[in-house]
């Protein structure tokens, strides 16, 4: 599906989408089966799949409840991480925390009892989860009626912060010589 909605996105959103983001789509349609099967390797944990403030509540105690559990599979650990920073996050608080908010999980990780898992495979796997991000905004921009003002500016935000975390994490160019090197886990 992916490769008949990603001419729809571009043609829908060309204004919209850098072409930075244009570029990382396109890259990732080429290499996606590679990116699926590396992803495919695990190991696994349980994700959202639509981790956005809009599906977020706290409960008399502070503690955070996510709701509309529809999307929910079994993923990578970094899945819900990465879409969290990458749609959630305007672009200048992302950048401004986002080594700090990706050392608290990592360190939240490594109190709850999580072992092996250095910080710098964290980094990878985050980037590498940035595809998932990028995935749903395809899908969304291509399928969803945007023509609300909130819809739009809904886009319009994912758009900015997903491309330019794709940017950022120069994900375009890295992705391809990534799933080359890394052998997948038998």
């Amino acid at each position: 599906m992916y490769h008949a909605l990603l001419p729809v996105f571009e043609q829908r959103w060309a204004a919209t989408a850098s072409a930075e983001t244009i570029l990382a789509a396109r890259t990732f349609a080429e290499c996606m089966q590679a990116w699926f099967n590396n992803i495919a390797a695990g190991p696994f944990t349980l994700t959202h799949g639509d981790c956005r403030p809009d599906n977020f509540a706290f409960d008399g105690n502070g503690d955070l409840v996510l709701f509309d559990w529809q999307t929910a599979r079994r993923c990578t650990n970094t899945r819900d991480l990465a879409f969290f920073m990458a749609v959630s996050l305007p672009v200048e608080l992302r950048r401004a925390h986002e080594e700090d908010l990706l050392r608290l999980y990592h360190d939240t990780l490594l109190g709850a009892g999580v072992r092996g898992y250095s910080m710098p495979q964290l980094r990878t796997d985050y980037r590498r989860s940035l595809g998932s991000a990028l995935i749903s905004g395809v899908f969304a921009g291509a399928m969803l009626d945007f023509s609300s003002d909130r819809g739009l500016q809904l886009i319009t935000a994912i758009c900015e912060r997903v491309g330019a975390a794709l940017e950022d994490h120069e994900f375009a160019a890295w992705l391809p010589g990534y799933l080359e090197t890394t052998p997948l886990e038998a």
